[in-house]
């Protein structure tokens, strides 16, 4: 049988963030950079840090995201965000795309404890059109 896990991409495909401008310091907001380093980049290596993002991170197909550990490298959504407020339909933190093959090791996704919409990662189902 073919493994349950992917390996990942070898090291030399990796683009670190930290040289595209993602601060991870836990104070700055982050969406943008980390947004645009997806646009322009396959495989996204994230060092240990506390990455703040305050909307979705929508990933394109083949995107992998690749952290240390899932505890000193986080993605996190700060507690209040707004368009994770109220009642409605849930809304991702990362969302991966429709008939994609992405990838996230070693990275946690955190979702406060005041986002009552608000989902980890989220992965689109049907056919990439």
């Amino acid at each position: 049988m073919p493994p349950a896990i992917p390996p990942l991409p070898p090291t030399t495909e990796w683009t670190n963030v930290r040289t595209l401008g993602v601060a991870g310091d836990g104070k700055t907001d982050d969406t943008a950079a980390i947004q645009k380093a997806v646009e322009g980049n396959r495989v996204l290596y994230f060092p240990s840090g506390q990455y703040l993002v305050k909307d979705t991170i929508t990933l394109k197909a083949g995107t992998a995201l690749i952290g240390l550990h899932p505890l000193g490298t986080r993605i996190d959504l700060p507690d209040g965000t707004a368009g994770y407020q109220g009642v409605g339909a849930p809304r991702a933190v990362i969302l991966a795309p429709a008939g994609g093959s992405n990838l996230l090791s070693g990275l946690g996704v955190y979702t406060g404890g005041i986002n009552p919409r608000a989902v980890g990662c989220f992965g689109r189902r049907g056919r990439r059109r």
